[in-house]
């Protein structure tokens, strides 16, 4: 156990789940700008399309729905996290994880 009474395993486990939601967000984003550059489908190149046409309402339109999806996309890796953390902590009572 550690000096606080928590087992570490449980801590590295925190850490790592917290690096995984993180992660995997920002490479969604990196997608979708990957999508301005060289796609010929997508959010990315509805924007640049939209850009081209001068077209602001789309592009507020497709930046939210941007916010929206990564937001949720976030929130439910961070909700997978806490139950991963939850049955593994539960499970792994005084063993090193």
């Amino acid at each position: 156990m550690a000096p606080g009474g928590e087992n570490p395993g449980v801590e590295n486990l925190s850490k790592l789940t917290t690096v995984i939601a993180g992660s995997a967000t920002l490479a969604m984003a990196g997608t979708i700008v990957a999508e301005f550059i060289a796609a010929n489908a997508g959010i990315g190149y509805s924007i640049r399309i939209a850009l081209y046409q001068s077209d602001l309402s789309a592009i507020l339109t497709a930046l939210f729905m941007i916010g929206i999806v990564i937001s949720v996309y976030q929130g439910m890796l961070e909700s997978l996290g806490d139950w991963v953390k939850a049955r593994w902590g539960s499970e792994s009572k005084g063993v090193m994880l």
